[in-house]
């Protein structure tokens, strides 16, 4: 299903970038307001998704995406009342709101299968940057009371990169609850950007490997990563890079100083993993004396 749900986020981005540009080109040749209102049905969700990816801190969305869904209806109206022949401009903008539609409510949805209970044990991961390096470890570590326990999706995706970025305000509430930060990615740390926590203070980085057949299977989908991500890379610390990992399926989670989990949050979609104020709201969970 992975798979199925990439190839045709793929197909139909590039769908839509391509019906764009040639609305736009039929609007210079014929001078109509019905391929103008086809540019915006087309245009309207990857040029949101491209301002996301580009300043996920600015430009924040919802499960609805509404400013690109408003931009695709606004063309959609436009498109009904300019083209009175309905010709071609018409059935295409119906087509682009479909695919927007299917996009927004079934390609971008996540499917987390089985995963721990409250109150069970939180599983023990492998990270690739130390051997023997997992959560409870880190917990004995730094002495900590708790740790929130952030699964990441990929660098790639700017509503993780958004959500990581905003681990820095967490520093103050994880100190004063005695608690740890812990990002969890199929990507090693400096696929991140400059805003993200570099395994300093009380935020940190675990690298897990995907396809790895241990407890990482829970969180990591080896075929998870983005086709354009495959074919083009993502630039990240001035080098432009091929993702061969796998993506997290994102998830946030509060475990208590021996492991048990006491929180967990699965979202309905990668486009809105969560955000700091919902974790901030969870340390209150761990017991004073922790």
């Amino acid at each position: 299903m992975a798979n199925f749900k990439g190839i045709f986020t793929f197909t139909a981005f590039s769908w839509l970038w391509g019906c764009g540009f040639f609305a736009f080109f039929q609007w210079a040749l014929q001078d109509r307001l019905a391929w103008l209102a086809l540019v915006l049905t087309s245009w309207g969700l990857p040029a949101w998704m491209l301002l996301r990816y580009l300043r996920p801190t600015v430009f924040a969305g919802d499960d609805r995406e509404s400013p690109a869904l408003a931009v695709v209806l606004a063309g959609l109206a436009v498109a009904l009342l300019a083209d009175t022949e309905r010709g071609a401009p018409l059935y295409l903008s119906l087509l682009n709101l479909g695919l927007v539609l299917v996009y927004l409510f079934h390609a971008s949805s996540v499917h987390h299968g089985p995963m721990p209970d409250i109150d069970t044990l939180f599983p023990r991961l492998q990270s690739i940057n130390k051997p023997g390096d997992e959560i409870r470890d880190r917990l004995h570590q730094y002495e900590a009371g708790g740790a929130l326990v952030i699964i990441a999706r990929g660098s790639f995706c700017g509503s993780s990169r958004k959500l990581v970025a905003e681990l820095a305000g967490l520093e103050p509430a994880l100190e004063k609850h005695g608690a740890i930060g812990v990002v969890l990615t199929a990507e090693p740390a400096d696929h991140w950007t400059a805003g993200a926590p570099r395994d300093s203070g009380r935020t940190n980085f675990l690298t897990v490997a995907a396809g790895s057949g241990d407890a990482s299977t829970f969180f990591v989908e080896p075929g998870g990563v983005p086709l354009w991500v495959r074919l083009l890379g993502i630039r990240r610390a001035g080098r432009r890079r091929r993702s061969g990992f796998g993506a997290c399926r994102p998830s946030l989670w509060l475990v208590d100083r021996d492991g048990y989990v006491l929180w967990r949050h699965l979202p309905a979609n990668y486009r809105q993993p969560g955000d700091s104020a919902l974790l901030r709201a969870q340390l209150s969970r761990l017991e004073p004396d922790d």
